[in-house]
């Protein structure tokens, strides 16, 4: 950056003369900082949005199956490390209706998602989309 020159006004204030280059540069550094700024807030009202929520978090192990485009039910057997026929004894829920709800095909009715949440040990409003 090369030194700016500082002009007084017969007023006695000061006027900055920078390079372009310079006023271009602080014109991106400008711009980046708010950018970052938007993101601490973003992530502050995320923090405080979980810390006065009631309901619990899914668990960090669940994210690479929904990251992959799992539905959260088939993440969620997953991670419990169920297969479908083993969800399906503990449901009462075929097999072909869990393929069709892991799908998203269906959505799973309030008594098929409290047998899924039961059969996964896991909160209910983890099952409700």
């Amino acid at each position: 950056m090369d030194e700016p020159q500082i002009i007084k006004t017969p007023a006695g204030g000061e006027l900055v003369v920078l390079t372009r280059q310079d006023y271009d540069n602080i014109l991106h550094e400008l711009a980046e900082a708010k950018e970052d700024l938007s993101d601490i807030v973003t992530y502050d009202e995320g923090i405080a949005e979980l810390a006065a929520s009631k309901t619990p978090c899914l668990p960090a192990e669940v994210s690479p199956y929904l990251l992959k485009g799992h539905s959260r039910v088939s993440a969620l057997r997953h991670w419990r490390g169920l297969s479908l026929g083993d969800m399906a004894k503990a449901t009462a829920i075929s097999e072909a209706l869990l393929v069709d709800i892991e799908a998203r095909r269906l959505t799973p009715t309030s008594e098929q998602a409290t047998q899924l949440a039961a059969a996964l040990e896991i909160p209910l409003v983890w099952i409700e989309p």
